[in-house]
């Protein structure tokens, strides 16, 4: 009885260790793919793609803060920095008599840590590309056009700053930015 039970036990060592082998092999091959790490001043969006597939619907997830996370590889994970960020930008406009010149546009913004699922669904990473320099850049033709070149770099560049930053930020204009956070 003793010699089956050391047969049994030897076993089951095999298997467990042939087991833990498996395990840790997976998780070294997996690795990049399931752990993170959310740093300070950042928020993440995992996207379940496997509860995707099945429920056939996106479910969204909560914004996840700082710390170590550790995902299934098959979900999808999308980083966001929450801090002030600074943008420079180079438009070409046209003023009301006729000039054409190039305008440097600095713009800051902070993405609101609550709107960052909608907008990853919505817009995706590349906010700033896709979103913003478009955007802005479209509102800041628009407002120059009504200035004559003198007056933009004169009485007017005050006005023109508050009046681009209305535009863009107003919620009821349907450009997004109002919405997901973009500020200054």
């Amino acid at each position: 009885m003793m010699d089956f039970l050391r047969k049994v036990t030897t076993r089951l060592s095999y298997g467990i260790t042939f087991f833990i082998l498996i395990l840790v092999f997976f998780v070294i091959l997996f690795w990049q793919r399931m752990v993170f790490v959310v740093p300070a001043g950042h928020a993440a969006v995992i996207w379940h793609s496997l509860r995707a597939s099945l429920t056939g619907t996106y479910v969204p997830s909560e914004p996840v803060g700082q710390g170590f996370r550790i995902i299934w590889p098959w979900d999808r994970f999308y980083l966001y920095d929450l801090r002030l960020m600074t943008h420079t930008e180079t438009y070409s406009v046209v003023s009301m008599d006729g000039l054409h010149f190039e305008v440097d546009m600095i713009f800051r913004w902070r993405v609101k840590r609550e709107q960052i699922v909608e907008m990853n669904q919505a817009i995706g990473q590349d906010y700033l590309h896709a979103l913003l320099i478009p955007e802005i850049g479209s509102v800041l033709r628009r407002l120059m056009a009504q200035f004559e070149a003198e007056q933009i770099y004169t009485t007017a560049r005050n006005q023109l700053q508050d009046d681009v930053y209305s535009a863009v930020t107003a919620e009821s204009v349907p450009n997004g930015i109002g919405a997901y956070g973009a500020s200054d």
